[in-house]
């Protein structure tokens, strides 16, 4: 056997082998492809799936972003601060209504005031320190912070109307109507239509914030 047919056979060897290498790489390849496909696919179809249950958790309620719920958050504060001062007012106006108080009127009082009748200046203020009686100014004072309090409440609702929603929106403008209301019947049904509100608007407000979905 000469060079040349040693060359030939070498040859042969090495392309064949060269061959099945390249269809060995080619498989390989395709097998990688065809694995890297599917794996794609099997992770597309999980992402799907979690953005369709969290599409559909933000379709089944409310959504709202951090930023925004924050702001919303501190409009409901100031709005609970605002009524809060108003209603301890609203309060000691009910307590001497409802308990029958005496209330000495302006006239009395700078009579009263201007007597020499010590022994009744005396009765007056024991009266007074146990809450029996008090005075047409102090109810009047009373009716006025009140008044200033309620209407400073409805600029503040007014300030944050864009802020909250419309359902609390109006449940706020009933509590502020209910209490004018009160004031001018001075009734104990409509005093407690104030507090049937303002359950009515606490329990709304826990039930809205608590359903509330938060994007951050």
């Amino acid at each position: 056997m000469d060079f040349s047919s040693i060359s030939k056979i070498v040859l042969g060897i090495v392309t064949s082998v060269g061959g099945i290498g390249v269809i060995i790489i080619g498989v390989a390849h395709f097998l990688s492809d065809n694995i890297a496909e599917k794996l794609s696919k099997k992770y597309e179809m999980q992402m799907n799936k979690q953005l369709e249950e969290y599409k559909a958790k933000l379709d089944n309620g409310n959504h709202i972003s951090r930023a925004l719920f924050d702001k919303e958050f501190e409009a409901y504060q100031s709005l609970s601060e605002a009524f809060t001062v108003a209603y301890n007012k609203i309060e000691t106006y009910h307590g001497i209504t409802a308990s029958g108080t005496d209330v000495m009127p302006i006239t009395d009082l700078m009579n009263l005031a201007s007597s020499d009748n010590d022994q009744e200046k005396m009765d007056f203020l024991l009266k007074s320190q146990k809450g029996e009686i008090t005075t047409e100014i102090v109810v009047n004072n009373l009716v006025s912070e009140i008044t200033e309090k309620m209407l400073a409440f409805r600029l503040e609702l007014g300030k944050n109307a864009a802020l909250i929603s419309y359902e609390n929106y109006k449940l706020y403008l009933d509590l502020y109507n209910s209490v004018f209301v009160y004031m001018k019947s001075k009734g104990e049904e409509d005093y407690q239509a104030i507090i049937f509100m303002l359950g009515k608007l606490q329990t709304n407000l826990r039930k809205y914030l608590r359903e509330l979905t938060i994007i951050e």
